[in-house]
């Protein structure tokens, strides 16, 4: 399941690709959020994009909690347990 949410993230990191945030169709970006989530079955998301400070993206996306039914916002937290050190991984390799 955690391999799953990482293939999501990572696909969408190398999808999104611009040069400035002006440049940004954010309706597209959802788009391919969610058709993501539906092919990987993620249940919810939630997205920021940041650029020189400037948040251009902040979103949350599906259900949070499943039993409940609460929708996902920008500032929902999820557990990640150890996976940091995968996430930071793949920023230094995306940097590289």
């Amino acid at each position: 399941m955690i391999f799953r949410k990482l293939a999501v993230a990572a696909a969408l990191l190398s999808s999104c690709s611009f040069y400035s945030y002006a440049d940004i169709d954010t309706k597209k970006i959802e788009k391919v959020i969610e058709t993501s989530m539906a092919r990987f079955d993620v249940p919810g998301m939630a997205v920021a994009i940041v650029e020189n400070d400037k948040v251009v993206l902040a979103k949350g996306f599906g259900i949070a909690n499943l039993d409940t039914g609460k929708k996902v916002n920008k500032d929902t937290l999820f557990g990640i347990a150890s996976n940091t050190k995968a996430f930071t991984a793949a920023a230094l390799a995306k940097l590289i």
